[in-house]
């Protein structure tokens, strides 16, 4: 014989939280991926734009201190145009 707490039952009232919990949950889930492309997240979608590998390996000697500033500007303003 099953027992009934009525209204008070607290694996209906736990089930009914998991639930909410679950709802909330998804819809933020998909406002997060709505969002990514409008800058709101760091992370992934930097990535998509477009590489320069001329600018990278100019950056690369800038940093390892090949070249000096005047140098990296000047090569750099040649590489956009």
């Amino acid at each position: 014989m099953r027992y009934s707490y009525g209204y008070f039952d607290p694996f209906s009232f736990f089930a009914h939280i998991i639930v909410w919990v679950v709802i909330v949950w998804v819809i933020l889930a998909i406002l997060r991926r709505l969002t990514w492309g409008h800058g709101r997240r760091m992370g992934m979608w930097h990535d998509f734009q477009p590489k320069d590998p001329g600018m990278d390996i100019l950056r690369e000697r800038y940093a390892k201190g090949e070249i000096t500033k005047e140098e990296f500007e000047s090569k750099k303003k040649d590489l956009s145009s």
